[in-house]
Formats: structure tokens, sequence, C-alpha cells
């Protein structure tokens, strides 16, 4: 027999799955997959055991998992660790970009930070595509595209698209 009483999150879910939508939200899913790109951390999430109560942390989202808090703690301490004179530059380099191309990947930014400038964490650039983002220089998209660093791997890396193209005509 099938319990009728279920809770009207879970006939959400239902009627989102049944449509060919996300179940969290109701957007499209990404192609062969259920759940769309932005809650694909919420369907991990539901398939794993729920974390106990002293690692999850509230947010203006509601309680968050000890990975996104961590992912955040690991962001403030790169960008924390890094040369302030390098930063700047750095943040230069992503808003010219940003000027430069309609999308980009971190990729077209590390050519545009001057020679000159050094850090010895490079991962700090993350945390400052999240501040040109805050900025509104720059949004994330669903899309990404493979590095072609040699020593990337040819690891996938989210495609940008810029809020201040500044569009040239040919001449």
């Amino acid at each position: 027999m099938r319990v009728k009483n279920i809770s009207a999150m879970a006939q959400r879910e239902q009627a989102r799955r049944k449509a060919g939508r996300c179940p969290s939200c109701g957007r499209p899913p990404q192609p062969g997959r259920a759940y769309c790109g932005a809650c694909r951390e919420y369907a991990k999430a539901k398939t794993r055991i729920a974390p106990k109560e002293d690692q999850a942390m509230e947010s203006e989202f509601g309680p968050l998992f000890a990975g996104v808090a961590a992912r955040d703690a690991a962001l403030a301490q790169v960008e924390a660790n890094a040369d302030e004179a390098w930063k700047q530059a750095a943040l230069a380099a992503i808003h010219e970009a940003a000027r430069r191309f309609p999308a980009f990947i971190v990729d077209e930014v590390w050519p545009l930070i001057p020679p000159c400038f050094e850090t010895h964490e490079g991962r700090a650039i993350g945390a400052l595509m999240v501040q040109a983002k805050k900025a509104g220089w720059i949004e994330p998209t669903p899309d990404f595209r493979a590095s072609r660093v040699a020593n990337h791997h040819a690891t996938p890396r989210r495609i940008w698209r810029s809020c201040v193209f500044a569009h040239q005509e040919a001449m």
C-alpha cells in the first residue's frame, strides 16, 4: 500500500521529475543528468548520509555542508596569502579580459597579468574571479572548456560571461 501523505516539497520534486525538470529548482537539467548544474551539489548531498550537526554551517541559503565551508575558507586563505600587488594586477587583468572577450576562461586572464608581478599562490586567481563576479564585471555560465595549458592536463575550466564587454566594430 502506498502512503499518500507526503510533504509538499516531495510532491513538487516528483512533479518536476515527471516533467523532465530539475527536481530541486525546476530548471532544465544538464544533458544526460537529472539535475541542473546549479543543483548538482544538492543531488550529491541527497544521496549521502546527512552531515552531523557540528559539520553544518548556516548561511543566507540555509545549511551548507562542511565541504562548501571548507572551499570558502580555502579561497579566503589563498587570497590572503597572495601578494597584494599581484592581486591588484590580476584584478586589472580580469577586468581587461572582460572588456576584450564576450566569454572567456581563466587561462585567458593569465597572459594579461604583467610578468613583473608574481605570486607564490596562483590559486588566488579563483578568489579574484569571485571578486570580479561580485563587482558585476563577469558572471559564471554553466559551460566549461578544456584548459589549453599543458600542465593543466586539459582540466575543465568554467566559462565566464563578460558584463562589461566593449564590442569593437570592424574598421
